[in-house]
């Protein structure tokens, strides 16, 4: 994830998974979601310099499947 702005300069970029624990990406890295299933959720926005705020941002139903590993005997 990047934000840009040109006046004071981006302070960091924060974010949810699934309405959970707020995060950043300058402590916590770029989100990861690991649960399984369909309806997970990402909200994210920016913070520049002197406090301003960005709009929330939401994804919703992204998806994630884990692969099933066979055995062929």
């Amino acid at each position: 994830m990047t934000a840009t702005d040109t006046m004071s300069g981006v302070n960091d970029i924060y974010y949810r998974i699934d309405n959970g624990t707020l995060k950043s990406v300058s402590v916590n890295g770029e989100p990861y979601i690991d649960v399984e299933g369909a309806n997970n959720t990402l909200e994210y926005w920016s913070v520049d310099k002197v406090g301003n705020v960005e709009l929330h941002h939401f994804l919703y139903g992204i998806k994630l499947e884990r692969a099933i590993e066979a055995t062929l005997l």
